[in-house]
């Protein structure tokens, strides 16, 4: 938060010493998927996966679902993996995949908008069971943790391979002998069908405040009520009323924590305490990281 936060705060500054009433921060970016649905990946040659001691090659079809609708990035959840297709491994044996559903989460974009070249996703609480043989004894191998992939596209915004990434974090052995490996990594790409269309725009606030700015005067109300409007299509979930707030001010969250469904709104009040100090800032609604609104007060 800090060198992005110092920027906004910067810019409310300059706004206030120009005398100019701000609006909201800069918007949140936002990918629109097409068409969603079921979607299906195939391993190109097979998915390794990568140990000190074995590397286990396997043809892997996953199949699963594509939402279909405008998500922000940085959080959303994109789809699932709901089934997976495991054929002949060398050097071992995929047994089993095991806590579908696997989500998919959208955790952030490479490129420059509007010319993004590729999406960081997540696949959440995956778990394998592999056996292999080590030092000439058989075990089953049970593996578990989060799997980074990167979702490339063309110049079109269209789908392209899924790559897992080589330095993610790796899954960790779970409930197996100690012959087994202590960690090890997915390695490989698939292809994906049918293809998406994946463009990347900067949004509105999906949390959007009806009085996006407010000057308190002296001698004007010491208080304020904000309220808010879902402005997705989507549910958002608001973790706190507030990132960061003058010394000067108290934020009571009132109904604004939570689950907020689309259309729906929820209250913050904003009270000034004592008199505050040159540009006290109080900055509002942080809906999965992203700013909603701004309330800022000078003497």
């Amino acid at each position: 938060m800090g060198h992005r936060l110092r920027i906004v705060l910067a810019a409310i500054v300059a706004a206030g010493v120009l005398g100019v009433v701000a609006g909201t921060a800069s918007g949140y970016v936002a990918t629109s998927i097409s068409p969603g649905g079921s979607i299906r990946a195939v391993s190109l040659t097979s998915l390794n996966f990568e140990t000190e001691a074995i590397t286990v090659r396997c043809p892997v079809t996953l199949e699963g679902t594509m939402e279909s609708a405008e998500l922000p990035i940085e959080g959303s959840e994109i789809g699932a993996v709901t089934r997976a297709g495991i054929g002949s491994c060398t050097n071992g044996t995929l047994r089993s995949v095991l806590g579908l559903n696997w989500y998919l989460i959208d955790n952030s974009f490479l490129g420059t908008l509007p010319s993004v070249t590729g999406y960081l996703l997540t696949i959440e609480e995956a778990a394998l069971n592999y056996s292999v043989t080590v030092l000439g004894i058989p075990v089953e191998c049970l593996y578990v943790g989060n799997v980074e992939m990167l979702l490339a596209v063309n110049a079109r915004q269209e789908s392209e391979l899924i790559r897992s990434l080589a330095n993610s974090i790796p899954l960790e052995r779970a409930r197996s002998s100690e012959l087994c490996p202590a960690s090890g990594r997915l390695v490989g790409s698939l292809s994906l069908t049918p293809q998406q269309r994946l463009p990347a725009a900067t949004q509105g606030y999906a949390m959007q405040p009806e009085r996006p700015t407010v000057r308190f005067h002296r001698p004007a109300r010491n208080e304020h009520t904000f309220t808010f409007t879902n402005t997705l299509r989507i549910a958002v979930t608001v973790s706190s009323a507030f990132m960061e707030k003058g010394t000067n001010f108290s934020v009571d969250p009132e109904d604004c924590n939570g689950t907020i469904q689309p259309g729906r709104t929820c209250d913050v009040l904003v009270r000034k305490n004592g008199t505050p100090t040159t540009f006290d800032v109080v900055i509002l609604g942080m809906e999965s990281g992203r700013t909603a609104g701004i309330a800022y007060v000078y003497p």
